[in-house]
């Protein structure tokens, strides 16, 4: 997920993440990890999640962007790209 915010609300987003985002995602079912990144001088927001498997990150994926998109508006954030890709695990 990439996103940008106003540089001034990052700790508030960073609060709303702490306290909804992840929680939220860790129970889901297949959520592994999650990475929230900020980039503080310019706004720029991104995430990263890991899964168990394909399967349920892409199930995952419908839910969470309405939720995610909702969370965004709620401190200003500008939701840019979302996008799922393949998972990838060692045989």
């Amino acid at each position: 997920v990439q996103a940008a915010i106003d540089p001034d609300r990052i700790p508030e987003a960073a609060r709303l993440t702490e306290q909804e985002l992840v929680p939220g995602f860790l129970a889901q079912q297949g959520a592994l990890h999650g990475y929230w990144m900020a980039q503080r001088s310019s706004g720029r927001l991104i995430a990263l999640t890991l899964w168990e498997d394909e399967a349920h990150m892409r199930a995952a994926s419908i839910s969470e962007r309405s939720r995610l998109e909702a969370n965004a508006r709620h401190v200003g954030a500008r939701v840019g790209d979302i996008s799922a890709t393949r998972s990838f695990r060692e045989s």
